[in-house]
Formats: structure tokens, sequence, C-alpha cells
């Protein structure tokens, strides 16, 4: 096994959300990494960790991640423009509704 370093960096907390707000932080860790299946196994062994409980922790993990995003989506920034939101409105309109661009152009303008 080899050894690896890993940075930490948390930014200063928000004096306003925070009760007890925090300096921005910043720190390092070591970490063991396997080269081969045969460590990995033994460190499996070793800890008595079994692999079932690894593959649940992962799928769990991955679940909770999605939920996450999926959660947050909704309140991301768009990345379209106003300009090019009213121009697929007015595009929408004109195909699943069949409108011409004069009058989905003043449908969209009155919203």
């Amino acid at each position: 096994m080899k050894t690896e370093t890993g940075d930490i960096k948390v930014a200063k907390a928000d004096e306003t959300k925070l009760f007890n707000p925090h300096p921005a932080l910043a720190g390092n860790y070591e970490y063991q990494v396997c080269e081969t299946e045969h460590e990995a196994a033994e460190v499996l062994k070793e800890r008595e960790i079994k692999v079932i409980d690894l593959v649940n922790a992962e799928l769990k993990n991955r679940a909770r991640a999605n939920e996450y995003q999926k959660l947050l989506a909704p309140f991301k920034k768009s990345q379209m423009t106003e300009s090019d939101r009213t121009e697929r409105l007015i595009r929408d309109l004109m195909i699943l509704r069949n409108i011409d661009e004069k009058t989905a152009r003043e449908l969209v303008g009155a919203l």
C-alpha cells in the first residue's frame, strides 16, 4: 500500500447565518491506498468489513447524493437568459398550438 495526502479547505463562515462563525480553515491528511486486489482483500479481512456492507453503503450514498441534487435543482440559477426563454416560449406556442408568430409574440408579451 502507498500513502497519499489530501487537502481540506473550508471557507470562512457567513457571520449572519451562524451563531458561532469560524475563520477560513485548511488542513492536510494522509490515507492509505491499496494498489492490488490482494491488499484490498487483506484490509477487509483485517478490519472485518464485509463486501456486501461496502456495496450497500455505496448504493445508499449514491441514492442520497442523487436525491440531494434533485432537491436543489429547482433553486439552481438557470443558464438561459430572459430573451432565450421568451423565444423558446414563442417557438413552443407556434409548434405545439399551431399559432402564428405574431399571435404567439403577443401572448408571450402579455405574460
